[in-house]
């Protein structure tokens, strides 16, 4: 896991006053020009990690609130462009008020990817919404994911639903029905997700998603870890990478906070 907080504490040292300060322009031609801490040799050294990816991979950036990582998350989203990767650049505290993290990772791959050229890619991500449609409707899926106990049942009984139904009643075998459902859905969403990422209509050999998640400790307690329980779940699928800048210190912070109570 790269690592801002030296660098970070090195720079409030030599300026104590140091704030986050608004986004500067990034110049298409020289996207590193303000990199007053070398920042572009993490980014130099991170490429090649994902390029030597097959499989799913998430990488996490920690850092503390002011010490860069937006900064180098959008310049990286821009050298990857420029080399001819697939990015999806998702702020997760612009996107907290959905209270969803799927939507919010499902509208920024519609959003952004649908400016690629391609009528392949094009269908792809008609197909993945199609497919994502039942998990985000059912906004208890991933409390259905997270449900052993129904899962137990299954592998007790082999699927018997009548046995099931006479030992626990209409309602469990419902809830049963649910479960497989939603495990059908998932599965649909995972193949559609996977041959996006694996897709290659350039031709330049560059195949894989790279997902690049920002702010995510600024978001609610409950989203910031409820997209975390997403990335495993739903995106943990061959060619996609995620990228995660995080506070650690604040992210263990928000998983108390989310035990405490509705954040």
């Amino acid at each position: 896991m790269a690592n801002l907080e030296q660098e970070g504490a090195r720079a409030k040292r030599e300026s104590p006053l140091i704030t986050k300060l608004t986004p500067l322009d990034i110049d298409p031609d020289n996207l590193w020009r303000d990199d007053q801490l070398d920042r572009k040799y993490i980014a130099e050294k991170l490429i090649p990690v994902i390029d030597g990816s097959t499989q799913t991979l998430t990488l996490g950036l920690d850092g503390g609130y002011g010490n860069g990582k937006s900064f180098f998350l959008q310049r990286l989203r821009r050298m990857l462009q420029q080399s001819g990767h697939r990015v999806v650049y998702i702020d997760a505290w612009a996107n907290d008020f959905s209270g969803d993290p799927m939507s919010a990772f499902i509208a920024a791959m519609g959003t952004q990817l649908a400016r690629e050229p391609g009528q392949a890619l094009a269908t792809r991500l008609r197909d993945l919404t199609r497919v994502a449609a039942p998990l985000l409707i059912k906004a208890a899926a991933r409390k259905l994911l997270g449900d052993e106990s129904v899962k137990d049942l299954l592998e007790a009984t082999g699927g018997d639903y009548e046995k099931l139904s006479e030992a626990l009643g209409d309602a469990a075998k419902k809830r049963i029905e649910a479960y497989e459902q939603t495990e059908r859905s998932v599965a649909g969403f995972k193949k559609r997700l996977s041959e996006i990422a694996l897709e290659d209509e350039s031709g330049k050999g560059r195949r894989g998603l790279i997902v690049l998640v920002d702010e995510l400790d600024r978001s609610r307690p409950t989203f910031a870890i409820e997209t975390l329980e997403h990335i495993k779940h739903f995106f943990s699928v061959d060619g996609v990478v995620f990228v995660v800048a995080i506070d650690r210190k604040q992210l263990e912070a928000k998983r108390y906070l989310k035990k405490a109570g509705p954040g």
